[in-house]
């Protein structure tokens, strides 16, 4: 185990981490339904992560279908009662 590493991870303010903070290859490693993963370098500690790489324009249209599909049970729970 690398004792600096894990000393400058514990520092790490990830409220702030952007994407300039990761050194990417080219090709992604793997896929699934809302992404790519990348095996990228975090340039802070040193270390190698995996980082999906999110569709923002899928997961919206998956957010806003949520929140309907949230709001239809509400709506069917609600009816037939008086204070709901």
């Amino acid at each position: 185990m690398n004792y600096i590493s894990s000393y400058k991870f514990d520092q790490i303010d990830f409220d702030k981490v952007t994407l300039d903070d990761f050194e990417f290859n080219a090709k992604p490693i793997g896929s699934g339904s809302f992404g790519q993963v990348y095996k990228t370098k975090f340039r802070l500690d040193g270390n190698t992560y995996a980082v999906k790489k999110l569709e923002k324009d899928f997961l919206v249209k998956v957010s806003l279908k949520l929140i309907t599909i949230h709001r239809i049970k509400k709506i069917n729970t609600c009816l037939g009662r008086k204070n709901c």
